[in-house]
């Protein structure tokens, strides 16, 4: 009962009262707020005096049931339905319009999945997927980035989970198949595939349908001569034996275009890598080359043969590129015949240095001259930094050049300088010069200072020249001066000498004070090539190797190369006929050069013995000059071999008058396989350009 009908009631019957009479209650109607929103629904109201909790005195409420609908709310635009507005696109009303949220945050209004909570990926090969490992931020402004997380390889753009299925070893979609287990493989990437049942990676005849090539069980060639045994297959090193190895129907050669790396040359008629040298002038076991062509003409329309030096880093790839453009060579004067070979560090400056002769210079007096590594490329007189050199007179001084080390141990590199018709000992006798490392800048006459000399009248002591190792393990090196002149057996039977370094110290010596050895009969010319040959039989001494072309055993010139093991000097007579050499090796052809070169390999086959190479330049079974590069493997050798019974391999140049056999140099470590890999010149090869070919230690089994 209200208020009003209680005091009508009371005045009705006369009541009265002595309590004042209460406050008068002024009705008001109230809407409920069910969502608390302070906005009122219009369909459910009561009428009290006063408001209370739950009701509101507005009908304004569009929705009671959402806190977040009334009069004046703000609503943001919402175009890729992520549920985060657009901050700039806004509109007030009660009601949510479609297509409109409360969030105002988003980052990117036309992208669901760039807004606050949502991570991209990082895409740095930009084919659109990410991985899943370098999650960021999906608002920041990052160009490198993706949505997707599902790459299996972010450093590959053609990789990724819809990327197509190739024969190529890779998973390229991602879906953890490779090649030919992967359902989703395009077809059209696969090759006829023959059985390899060896697994040598060459196949038979036996075809087994389109596969892709890393199908273990075949091979895209069908040219595997035996595949039951891994040993024989194209890629194989062809052994001098009746066994074909390398399936080209011939037991006996190796072709140096078989070989995969090496250099090119595109001027032709220079001699281009007829005088090789190497030296690891920065020990890191890979051998700097130094590559001479002495018939070099800077005038391309002169002849004059002025002679050009080529250095090469032994950290270069020989990936075949054109070495006539190189910009480290040096070049002579006319009808210099420049050659060179690493000298050391001879003026003590920390940088390695080439030493450069000409036998020809003025008169052919003969001129050497010092080069630092580190010098610009141009004419050796002007770019030389020290000049020996004697002027008119018929010296021939550089007819051979050695790198000796420091032998006066005065910290500077010292190099013996051969003068094959210095005339001291009798004319034309020849002599071996030491040129010192502290003579740099001081004194330019080498006949100076100290000097071997021959001993007979057109002996030409020093013509040749080579480092023999340590022959007698004293930790002192040895030396080999030949005078292919000599008389000591027969008329120019030649001779070749044997003394350890330091003799280069000593005043007054003569080559009749060394140990000799001499030819076995008349115009051998003993000398003509010498070398170290390492430690073939693996005694602990260096061996030492001697060429005679000339020399006549089964037909006109067929040559002999004796191969000499090292022991104490005491050990050796003073006069040693090569007929006594402890093993002797004949040419197979007459007139064919053989041991016009002969060089050290090294250890190639890893027996920790070290092997050697004779060269034949004119050698071939087919009259064609192609050359010979005969290999021989550490052993125990002794007496007297027909090369064609002994000989390990047998290189050959692959086209008429080639000439291989006249130019190597060992290379070092070049692959890293703890073998010693080999150049091989070709001064014939490419229309007589030349080129120079890398013999891998790998290649021999």
């Amino acid at each position: 009962m209200n208020l009003l009908l209680r005091m009508s009631i009371a005045l009705l019957l006369g009541c009265s009262s002595d309590e004042p009479p209460s406050e008068i209650c002024v009705p008001i109607s109230l809407n409920a707020d069910v969502d608390g929103d302070g906005f009122g629904t219009p369909y459910v109201s009561v009428v009290e005096c006063e408001p209370f909790e739950g009701y509101v005195s507005n009908i304004l409420d569009c929705d009671d049931s959402n806190p977040m609908a009334f009069p004046g709310q703000s609503w943001y635009l919402d175009i890729d339905g992520d549920g985060f507005g657009d901050p700039l696109q806004v509109i007030e009303g009660c009601i949510q319009p479609i297509g409109y949220v409360l969030d105002n945050t988003d980052c990117d209004d036309l992208d669901s999945t760039r807004n606050p909570i949502d991570q991209w990926y990082l895409d740095l090969d930009d084919d659109g997927y990410g991985i899943i490992d370098s999650p960021i931020d999906s608002c920041q402004n990052i160009e490198q980035a993706s949505s997707r997380s599902d790459d299996c390889d972010d450093g590959n753009a053609l990789i990724h989970p819809d990327a197509n299925e190739i024969c190529d070893s890779l998973d390229n979609n991602c879906n953890l198949l490779i090649d030919n287990d992967d359902p989703e493989l395009d077809i059209y990437t696969q090759i006829p595939m023959y059985l390899d049942e060896d697994g040598d990676g060459y196949g038979s005849e036996e075809y087994l349908g389109q596969f892709c090539s890393s199908y273990p069980l075949g091979s895209q060639s069908n040219d595997d001569c035996n595949d039951l045994d891994e040993m024989f297959n194209p890629s194989q090193f062809e052994l001098f034996d009746e066994v074909d190895q390398n399936c080209d129907d011939d037991p006996y050669w190796y072709s140096v275009s078989n070989l995969d790396s090496g250099f090119t040359h595109s001027e032709s008629s220079t001699n281009f890598g007829r005088y090789l040298d190497s030296m690891d002038i920065d020990g890191d076991n890979r051998r700097e080359l130094v590559i001479s062509s002495p018939t070099f003409s800077f005038n391309p329309n002169t002849d004059t043969d002025d002679g050009k030096v080529i250095w090469i880093d032994g950290l270069r790839e020989a990936d075949w590129s054109d070495l006539s453009g190189e910009s480290r060579y040096w070049f002579g004067e006319e009808d210099d015949d420049l050659y060179g070979i690493w000298a050391g560090d001879m003026d003590g400056d920390g940088v390695a240095d080439l030493l450069m002769g000409s036998r020809e210079k003025n008169n052919k007096s003969g001129a050497v001259y010092l080069i630092s590594s580190d010098a610009g490329s141009g004419m050796v007189t002007e770019q030389s930094t020290w000049t020996w050199a004697v002027p008119n007179n018929d010296l021939r001084l550089a007819s051979t050049l050695l790198r000796v080390g420091d032998v006066d141990q005065d910290g500077f590199d010292d190099v013996m300088v051969g003068a094959s018709h210095y005339d001291v000992g009798g004319s034309n006798s020849g002599g071996a010069f030491l040129l010192r490392g502290s003579d740099v800048g001081v004194v330019s006459d080498p006949t100076l200072g100290t000097v071997i000399s021959g001993s007979g009248n057109g002996h030409q002591f020093g013509l040749r020249s080579s480092q023999a190792g340590d022959i007698n393990a004293d930790g002192i090196l040895d030396v080999l001066v030949s005078s292919i002149y000599a008389d000591e057996g027969f008329t120019n039977s030649g001779s070749v000498y044997l003394f350890p370094v330091t003799d280069l110290l000593s005043t007054g010596l003569i080559a009749e004070d060394l140990v000799q050895f001499y030819g076995e009969a008349e115009q051998d010319k003993a000398g003509s090539q010498v070398s170290s040959a390492g430690d073939v039989n693996g005694d602990g001494y260096d061996d030492i190797l001697i060429g005679a072309n000339d020399h006549d055993e089964n037909f006109d010139q067929d040559g002999a190369v004796y191969l000499i093991y090292g022991q104490s000097y005491e050990d050796f007579a003073l006069y040693n006929p090569l007929s006594s050499a402890d093993a002797i090796f004949i040419g197979a052809f007459e007139n064919s050069g053989f041991g016009d070169d002969i060089e050290s390999l090294g250890d190639i086959n890893g027996d920790a013995l070290d092997d050697f190479a004779i060269g034949s330049y004119l050698a071939d079974p087919t009259g064609s000059n192609r050359g010979l590069v005969i290999g021989l493997l550490g052993q125990q050798f002794s007496g007297k071999y027909n090369i064609d019974d002994v000989a390990d391999f047998m290189l050959r140049g692959y086209g008429t008058n080639h000439r291989i056999g006249i130019g190597m140099a060992q290379a070092g470590d070049l692959n890293g396989d703890g073998l010693e890999d080999n150049w091989i010149g070709c001064v014939g090869c490419n229309a007589y350009d030349g080129q120079l070919f890398l013999f891998d230690g790998l290649l021999i089994p």
